[in-house]
């Protein structure tokens, strides 16, 4: 039998035409009588990650390849299959045997193409390929160099040619095309070439040529190669630059304009600089920076035509364009950094549609022709702040982290603290920045300071404007236009001009619409503290007796005393007549309960829950019931919960889906409580009232099934609900059953499997835009991978859920947090506070959960008595 892969796959029997079978024929082609695991063969196939039915379309698979192939030649064994090849078989032996002998012509003509040239592979095949087509073309430079050495140019010329034209960075081959060239009495094609090859190494790799090119050209053409090297004036990039990978990608593609905009100290110029170093082999003409600020384009552009070695005039006119001129047909990449306005802009722009301009500005810009990339917070900010640091107090980081509120100046300030003084606590640092009248003094080191940034920023507007920021600092910091107009008196739409205009300043920030359907304005903490100023009771009594105006006159109902209005505010300002609007309330509490916003999320429950009663609606009182359960669990009141899930499963008699749904919830809250046999009847009862699938119920009792032991009925379970999400295209579901899945697989041990759940989890939500469910499976993944012996990427995985834990105030994701920590350090701290946060909220189960870990050391004995005694008398027990 022969095999071929120096080209298409291809062998002495006829092969089956699916790309699968041909794929896992590449990979075990790739390493012939070797035992190629049934994991590496499922990551091979499947990099972006594998469904769950991996192993057995990978048992198919091979049994349709042993059909062709035989059943001797492809072996299974513990290890996983191995292909038996014969010496002599397999086309790259003949190969690499002429290439040894020195007939290199003949190993030459082993070629059809491309190794492996209609396979996609994986990791594994891929390599092989790269190591392949190296022998081949170091195989090739070998025999043309004896070519040229017998003065056969002139047999060698074309065939180097077509070879140069598809590896033209190759200068070894550009060299002896060259040679060649010139022997054949071209000289100015050979320079040409030469001038293709310096282009294209400067494109494809941002470097110069070598010294044997550089000789060549002096020999051929008489002179020395030389004609200006293009400037390359951008700054170094930040060195602890992290982060930002989606719009590095982005801007490194880019075209024409860019303008990257974003509140002062968010990192725009770094990102700037950082996508130039990455994008500018793409602009051999050179690259240009220069700090706008307060310049004037005659200097700006004067400045640039030097460094391209043009002497620029002195009239503006001429200097503009002279500039458009120069950049025409030149491929430049500009940064402009600091941009102030539209006009400053227009007046700098090149001519030329090869060119890339990354502008850095404050505002929005929104007057440019252009892409626009918004800056915002940076997830991984704790980076900056130090990893080995945050990691030895790991509360106290998750604070830190949570008070730099997601600014990389701030967060690279207090980094540099801490790496600059060994003795500053973690927790030391975070207490004085939770100090509201010092945290603007804690953040300055050097010359960098989030002080001089926004002072930097204030100096660009105008005075109605910083006037505007001070009052809303001092009086409410999140306002709605009327509300707004009254604090400053202006007209309604006056107000509203001017807030947008702060927006597009990014001073001020939008967050949704009251329940009124009023635009809300919010004033950015680091914005706040600077402007942070005793009350003023003269405007803030404006504001509310608009408030109060603006309600009556929407209702007829205005309260008689103070104490009255400010009621009057609470309920009539969030809460309109009409079940549309407590239904409006109620799926507004749900928005924010999914985006980890728990407290917001209980007033609009709340809202909701009081208008259906009102209304007499006992369906939406009891789903109310329901959500305001949930949120009560997560944020420590389990009794409150209980009785709202109780409550709730009497007034939605009737509705048997809304009771399903009160029914599991009822046996999440009771396990956390300790009373698993009731949590258990109650999942059971919940899969018995749903009246088709209820995978939501199924996946929270795998949960509970798993916990206790049960391992094959949850596995039975989230198969189920996994095919079900799957089929339904509930890319949400699919992600929290697959987060399960991965928990199941880590407490069986199975560390491959378990990951391999957990990434497609993890991808699903963060395409979804999911950061706090990401949280909980990146939780998970710390567990995986520490079952797996990979510590580093455990601590990665934990760091990032503590994060978000820490900015979004989950204290039981937190807890769950801590626990992981606890196994992956052998920590005996982490368990304790564990036990303590799982005491506070109430759920004396995980509490004994985070004890177990200190009974190994004989530290946890009295209080895992005391959380037994809890759980004896949980309700039901």
């Amino acid at each position: 039998m022969r095999f071929q892969v120096l080209g298409p796959l291809a062998a002495s029997v006829p092969l089956p035409s699916a790309a699968q079978p041909r794929r896992l024929l590449a990979i075990l082609l790739a390493r012939p009588n070797e035992f190629v695991h049934r994991d590496a063969l499922i990551d091979e196939l499947w990099p972006d990650g594998a469904p769950s039915s991996a192993a057995a379309i990978v048992q198919v698979t091979v049994s349709k390849l042993r059909k062709v192939l035989g059943e001797e030649r492809l072996r299974n064994g513990p290890l996983g299959y191995r292909l038996t090849v014969e010496p002599g078989e397999l086309d790259t032996d003949r190969f690499l045997a002429l290439a040894a002998a020195g007939e290199l012509e003949e190993a030459l003509g082993c070629w059809r193409g491309p190794a492996f040239e209609d396979i996609a592979g994986g990791p594994l095949v891929e390599a092989h390929k790269v190591w392949l087509n190296d022998r081949r073309w170091s195989v090739f430079r070998r025999y043309t160099a004896l070519e040229l050495e017998r003065g056969r140019h002139r047999e060698v010329v074309d065939e180097l040619a077509k070879v140069v034209a598809d590896r033209p960075t190759d200068e070894q081959l550009v060299a002896q095309f060259v040679v060649a060239l010139d022997r054949c009495g071209r000289r100015d094609a050979a320079l040409r070439a030469l001038e293709r090859a310096r282009a294209a190494l400067w494109e494809q790799a941002a470097v110069r040529p070598g010294d044997d090119l550089y000789r060549l050209y002096r020999r051929i053409a008489g002179r020395e190669w030389t004609c200006g090297d293009p400037p390359a004036q951008l700054p170094a990039s930040t060195p602890d630059f992290v982060g930002r990978t989606v719009q590095l990608a982005e801007l490194e593609r880019a075209k024409g304009l860019v303008v990257l905009h974003g509140p002062p100290g968010i990192g725009k110029t770094a990102l700037a600089v950082h996508a130039a170093r990455r994008a500018r082999k793409r602009f051999p003409d050179g690259q240009l920076y220069a700090e706008i600020g307060r310049a004037t384009p005659r200097d700006v552009l004067a400045g640039f035509l030097i460094a391209l070695g043009v002497e620029p005039p002195d009239d503006l006119s001429e200097l503009v364009g002279l500039w458009r001129g120069q950049t025409s047909d030149r491929r430049l990449l500009i940064v402009l950094d600091d941009v102030a306005s539209e006009r400053q802009l227009r007046s700098l722009l090149p001519s030329g549609s090869g060119c890339l301009v990354l502008a850095t500005s404050r505002r929005r810009l929104l007057g440019v022709p252009g892409q626009t990339v918004e800056v915002g917070e940076l997830a991984e900010i704790g980076d900056l702040l130090g990893r080995e640091r945050l990691r030895a107090e790991p509360v106290a980081g998750a604070e830190l982290v949570r008070l730099c509120r997601g600014l990389p100046l701030a967060a690279r300030v207090a980094g540099a603290k801490l790496a600059q003084r060994p003795h500053l606590l973690v927790s030391e640092l975070a207490a004085r920045l939770a100090d509201e009248t010092r945290t603007l003094d804690e953040l300055i080191a050097g010359d960098l300071s989030v002080r001089a940034a926004l002072s930097s920023a204030m100096r660009e507007r105008s005075a109605e404007e910083r006037g505007a920021l001070r009052l809303l600092a001092s009086c409410s910091p999140e306002v709605t236009e009327w509300s707004a107009a009254a604090l400053l008196e202006l007209p309604v739409a006056a107000a509203r001009d001017l807030l947008d205009a702060l927006v597009d300043g990014h001073l001020l920030v939008t967050d949704g619409r009251d329940a009124l359907g009023f635009v809300r304005y919010v004033l950015p903490d680091f914005v706040r503290l600077f402007w942070r100023a005793a009350p003023d009771p003269v405007a803030t009594g404006r504001v509310f007796a608009a408030v109060i105006e603006r309600l009556a006159a929407a209702y007829g109902a205005l309260a008689a005393s103070p104490a009255g209005s400010a009621h009057t505010v609470s309920l009539l300002g969030l809460a309109a007549d009409g079940p549309e609007t407590a239904v409006k309330l109620l799926n507004a509490g749900s928005l924010h309960w999914e985006d980890g916003r728990s407290q917001r999320a209980r007033r609009y429950f709340e809202l909701a829950e009081s208008r259906f009663r009102a209304l007499g609606d006992d369906r939406g009182t009891g789903a109310s019931l329901v959500a305001l359960a949930d949120v009560h669990a997560e944020l420590g009141d389990g009794q409150r919960a209980l009785s709202e899930l109780r409550e709730a499963l009497v007034l939605l008699k009737g509705d048997t889906r809304g009771q399903a749904v009160a029914a599991y919830q009822l046996g999440s809250l009771l396990e956390d409580l300790g009373d698993v046999r009731r949590a258990i009847e109650s999942f059971e009862l919940s899969m018995l009232l749903a009246e088709d699938r209820n995978d939501q119920a199924a996946k929270r009792y795998a949960d509970v099934l798993r916990r206790h032991g049960r391992h094959d009925e949850a596995g039975a379970l989230l198969e189920d609900a996994l095919g079900n999400a799957t089929r339904a295209g509930e890319r949400h579901w699919e992600a929290h059953v697959l987060r399960s899945l991965g928990d199941l697989h880590t407490e069986l041990g199975e560390a491959a499997d378990s990951r391999r759940h957990l990434a497609r989890s993890l991808l699903l939500f963060e395409r979804l835009g999911h950061r706090h469910a990401a949280a909980y499976t990146h939780r998970s993944l710390a567990d995986a991978c520490h079952l797996g012996g990979d510590r580093v990427a455990a601590e990665g995985h934990l760091k990032t859920a503590m994060t978000t834990f820490a900015d979004l105030g989950d204290r039981r994701g937190a807890g769950y947090a801590l626990l992981s920590l606890g196994r992956i350090r052998d920590d005996a701290s982490a368990f304790t506070l564990a036990a303590n946060l799982f005491r506070e909220l109430g759920f004396p189960l995980w509490e004994l959960r985070a004890l177990a870990g200190l009974n190994s050391r004989s530290q946890g004995c009295e209080l895992t008595r005391e959380a037994l005694t809890k759980i004896s008398g949980a309700p039901g027990s």
